[in-house]
Order: structure tokens, then sequence, then C-alpha cells
């Protein structure tokens, strides 16, 4: 999970600027006390009814869980009692408040399981939730940052989440993005990952991420700048989204099939490969999946991945090689009608390459054998 920090000023002398940052830190561990709480000035502060005197102390506050690491700072500020009123300033009128409160929350929500469950029980989601649409991108901004560490802490709080409606913000602001600023877009697009995340627990049911698919295709479609970050989340997104049968179908309907080919080929590393491996889950599902991830070009683009100098991308690309050798005869031709089995023999001859991927490239072999006995020109093609 994500602290939220502010850019570090890059125009002093580094040691006038090490002096400072430790001076900081004194100043900022002088607000805990010997057991682990918030010095009474400031939790009065924070209860305080002077606009002045309240925010010195939320900012104050704020910047003991920017500056020092979670473990020293996160803990006094729950045990002292704070949450439930930082939550509270998230329907404060002066939007001053919402910003300072919900980077308050986005800190806390970084911490342990339990600091990000203690949030959780002071009734921060649908507080966070609600800041959408409001003026401040500010607060928006730190409110998705908040979203995303909630969700991406449990099974449970991200179950949690959802049901109290805290994807609506992100897809919103993915659903529009000209009418929002670029880090707005950026940090919706990774809150929306934190919730997709494979190989920690139980995945979303399709029955939530099925209404994701729109508005992910869309923006995938209309994003044309490859080197944005969030083409990569969004991209990201869809991949995850993409592991049933259903997701599969849903999406090759929509007919961004193209697109995702055109992006296996992208330069950019992480962009390519969950591209990749999005439409390689096409060639894992049924004939017509497979089909349709063929005719809009994947081979071609297989033929620049495999040698790729990614070693992920090479796997990925000798998986969807495999699963297209296993389709169905005409399907396992293409392999050699496009000139992939010489690059995939390379693969497995190169003592220097990955275990996992030689593994992937031996299948297409051991398949298209398999299905020599079907087809005896395989074989002959093979030899």
């Amino acid at each position: 999970m994500d602290i939220v920090e502010e850019p570090t000023l890059q125009n002093k002398a580094g040691d006038q600027m090490e002096t400072e940052l430790d001076s900081d830190h004194t100043e900022l561990r002088s607000y805990i006390t010997e057991d682990l709480h918030i010095i009474p000035e400031i939790v009065s502060g924070i209860h305080s009814t002077d606009r002045e005197v309240r925010l010195a102390a939320t900012v104050k506050v704020r910047r003991l869980l920017q500056k020092l690491q979670p473990e020293e700072a996160v803990q006094p500020v729950i045990n002292s009692g704070l949450l439930e009123a930082v939550v509270g300033m998230l329907s404060s009128v002066d939007l001053v408040f919402r910003a300072e409160a919900a980077w308050i929350l986005t800190n806390v929500a970084s911490g342990t399981p339990e600091q990000t469950s203690a949030v959780v029980l002071a009734g921060a989601i649908p507080k966070l939730v609600g800041l959408f649409p409001c003026e401040s991108t500010d607060a928006m901004d730190n409110a998705l940052w908040a979203l995303g560490n909630i969700g991406g802490d449990s099974d449970r709080l991200r179950d949690l989440a959802v049901q109290e409606g805290a994807l609506k913000p992100m897809l919103d602001v993915l659903d529009r993005p000209e009418q929002h600023p670029h880090k707005l877009v950026e940090t919706a697009s990774w809150a929306l990952t934190c919730y997709l995340t494979p190989g920690r627990g139980d995945d979303l049911g399709y029955g939530v991420t099925r209404h994701m698919i729109p508005i992910l295709v869309k923006f995938i479609k209309t994003t044309t700048n490859e080197k944005l970050e969030p083409l990569t989340e969004g991209m990201k997104a869809l991949d995850y989204i993409s592991c049933s049968d259903a997701a599969v179908e849903a999406i090759i309907a929509t007919g961004i099939t193209p697109r995702l080919v055109e992006l296996c080929t992208a330069t950019k590393d992480d962009l390519r490969f969950h591209a990749l491996r999005c439409v390689g889950q096409f060639t894992a599902g049924s004939e017509a999946s497979t089909e349709a991830a063929i005719q809009a070009g994947l081979l071609s683009a297989l033929k620049s991945c495999i040698p790729s100098e990614h070693g992920d991308t090479r796997t990925t690309a000798c998986w969807a090689a495999s699963n297209i050798a296993a389709g169905s005869l005409s399907q396992a031709r293409t392999l050699f009608d496009n000139d992939l089995i010489p690059l995939i023999l390379g693969v497995i001859s190169n003592p220097a390459e990955q275990i996992k991927t030689r593994h992937e490239a031996s299948w297409v072999l051991s398949t298209l054998i398999g299905k020599g006995q079907e087809d005896n020109d395989l074989l002959f093609r093979l030899v």
C-alpha cells in the first residue's frame, strides 16, 4: 500500500536539506508521547471549534503521517482516537479540511491490516465515496488513494468497500477522463487495479467486473499515448478481469481485440505484457475466442514478442502459442504459416533462457506432436 507524499524540492544543497529533514523529523517525533499517543495539544486542537486552531492541528497530524514511517506514526493517531474526528472532516463544507482528512486516512490505511481496518471501522468508506464529485481535485485524489489502500489490503476489506460503493468514483473518472486532471485519472486507474490484483484469495466475481468492461474498453481505445501510466493501469485492470470465459466473451464482443493486439507490441514493457496476457486469455478459452485473437493479428504480434528482451513477455508469448497449438487443426497450422516454430525452437534450445519460458515453448511442440496423430502434415512440417 502507498503513502501519499509531497514532491521533494531539489534546489537546495544536499547537506542543508539533510539537516532540515532531521530537524523536521525531530519536531514531528515531539508530537508523539512515550506511551504512543499524540500530544494533548494536537488532540484538543483537532476537536477545536476555532478553524485556524483545528486546521493547524490537522496539518500537524498529516505531516506526521506523511514524513515519518507508518510503523512509527500510524498507531499513535489511532491510539488517540482521532480517526472518527478525521472521518467527520470529510463532510466539512471547508474543502481544505476534506483534502487534509482524506490525506490522513490514506496514510493510516497504508499501515498494517489492523490499522487499515481501523480506518474502515471509523466509517471512512462511505464518507470517502461521498466526496465525489467535489470542487477540490486534491480531496478527490486523496480519497482515491485511501480507497485504493483499503481495497488493496485484503479480500475482506475489498469486498466491504465494493459493497459500500468504492468502485463508483474510480469508474466515473475513467469513464470521462477528459473531464478530470491527469493526476486524478492516474490515481483512479491505480486504485481500480488494487481491487483486481489476483493471487491473494478470491477474485471479484464477474457479477462485479462485468460493469467495468465497457468503461475500461472505451478508456483503452481512446487513450492513444502509450507512455501514459493510466493506459498501463487500465490495461492491467482488463487483464485481471479476463480470467473467466464470460469475461473473455464480453471483452471480445466490444470489438476491442485489434486494439489489444496492437498493444501487444507496445514499447513499454508493462503495457505490452498485460495486453499480451489479456489476449492470451482469449487463446486459453474456446476455439471461437482463439480465432478472434488470430483474426486480429495475434500471430504477427507473437513474432515480435517471442524474441523480446523482456522475460515475462517471452514466457507469455510462448504460453499463448501453446494455447493456439491446442486449438483446432487449422489454428495449430497458423503457427507454421506465420513462421513461429523456428522462434519456439530457438527458445527451447537456448540454455540461458528462463526455465518457465522453455517449459511453455516445449508445450507448443508436444501439443503439435500430439495433433500430428490426427494430421500427419503437422509432423512433416515439424521435421
